[in-house]
């Protein structure tokens, strides 16, 4: 009788954070993550696997992202009727400009907004958790990753705060630069170049670090350790590549809709006009000239351009979790 084991899925003996599928006689070069991996594998995997991971992780938590992207589209909605009906029955005049104007209603219509900016933020986090946790070889709840995308906004707002300071000091600093010496502004708007190239790969993966943080490593650090670990210009490809990829689906989809616009209706109602001064908008009347079926169309075709950020963080979240693998706790 042979003592070889039986086929199956076993510890890889050269990559101890993977499994590897034994035929019964020798080890085929199927791997797969192990559920329990308790270490990076620091490592990426190849072009190909990486993408096909992307869009099979995505099927597999199509569930909870859908309710995810279904949570931002009733906020974008609430947003949309509220901003309607706090600007319904304004009146420009060329003396006094907008007039009938309620800033009670427009301090409401404020208020929507930035809730449903901060609503978005959160469900751009909770899908970045989803990803990251279905690729480690677990299925977190919605409500947990909603709970995670929460605990991680004030993270992503602090960095993306400090980022953009940083950018706008080296804008200045070239726009000075260029003032006193056109030439010497020149090489460094030459220089910015891969700058900011550099900056983009080393700083994309803050969206992930900033919702499920290695322990011990700040959310900047364990961004450009991607990099480090898995090779700038694999990473810096692997990013256009996903770039391209949400772009392609943004514009697939989106393309049956790009042909929507005026209902050709009668908006006199809605605008009512005297020479270039707009003496009254209504916004029912808008609604009522554009008909419901233009609405659900506009509503559908703005689904494509939902979808084109998810596809990215999912690209962004598989590439952060296969160098950092599943985080010690």
């Amino acid at each position: 009788m042979s003592s070889l084991p039986p086929s199956g899925w076993y510890d890889d003996p050269e990559r101890p954070s993977q499994l590897r599928y034994w035929d019964g006689s020798l080890w085929t070069e199927h791997r797969a993550p192990r559920p329990d991996a308790a270490v990076a594998t620091g490592r990426l995997s190849d072009v190909g696997s990486w993408l096909e991971g992307i869009f099979r992780h995505l099927w597999a938590r199509r569930i909870p992202i859908l309710v995810l992207i279904g949570i931002a589209t009733v906020a974008w909605m609430v947003t949309a009727a509220t901003i309607g009906w706090s600007v319904d029955g304004m009146v420009y005049t060329d003396d006094d400009g907008w007039t009938g104007v309620d800033g009670g209603r427009l301090g409401i219509a404020g208020g929507a907004f930035a809730a449903n900016l901060v609503v978005s933020i959160v469900v751009y986090l909770a899908v970045a958790h989803q990803m990251f946790w279905s690729r480690v070889g677990e299925a977190p709840a919605t409500a947990a990753s909603l709970i995670a995308g929460l605990r991680g906004l004030p993270r992503l707002i602090g960095w993306s705060i400090v980022i953009t300071l940083a950018a706008l000091l080296a804008v200045f600093v070239v726009a000075l630069v260029t003032v006193a010496s056109a030439p010497a502004g020149l090489l460094l708007i030459i220089a910015a170049v891969p700058a900011a190239v550099w900056a983009y790969v080393k700083f994309a993966f803050v969206v992930v670090a900033a919702v499920e943080p290695v322990p011990g490593v700040g959310a900047l650090r364990s961004s450009a350790a991607v990099s480090t670990s898995g090779g700038f210009w694999p990473v810096l490809g692997r990013l256009v590549l996903v770039a391209i990829a949400a772009g392609v689906v943004s514009f697939g989809l989106g393309l049956p809709f790009s042909a929507i616009g005026g209902s050709g209706d009668d908006f006199d109602e809605a605008f009512v006009v005297d020479g270039d001064v707009v003496e009254r908008v209504d916004v029912g009347a808008v609604a009522d000239a554009a008909g419901y079926e233009f609405g659900l169309l506009s509503l559908l075709s703005s689904i494509p351009q939902t979808i084109s950020p998810i596809i990215a963080v999912a690209g962004i979240a598989t590439l952060f979790a296969e160098v950092h693998g599943r985080p010690r706790r």
